[in-house]
């Protein structure tokens, strides 16, 4: 199962990365598989098509970074986070 955090757009054109919560990942930092993690896709969306550049994987204490910057993102913009993601982030820090 695969929750989406946030998106943020790169400084390419067209290029956007998008952070999932997702179970059961492989993290390519401490190299463990764990439970609950952060999945990062790195797409490139053309007129025609969207394609993929990278997935990457990371457990809570690697993926913290992420995750920040998506709700740092959300707190910018002056919205407030969907309820569940709000819900999740505020378990998320207690964890770490």
């Amino acid at each position: 199962m695969r929750e989406l955090i946030g998106t943020r757009l790169t400084g390419e054109s067209g290029v956007t990365k998008s952070v999932y919560r997702s179970d059961l990942v492989y993290c390519r930092e401490c190299r463990k598989t764990v439970p609950v993690g952060i999945e990062v896709i790195t797409t490139r969306q053309d007129q025609d098509s969207k394609t993929v550049l990278k997935h990457e994987y990371y457990c809570r204490v690697h993926g913290m970074e992420y995750e920040a910057m998506m709700h740092r993102q959300l707190l910018d913009r002056g919205s407030k986070p969907k309820t569940g993601n709000d819900e999740y982030l505020r378990n998320f820090s207690k964890r770490n």
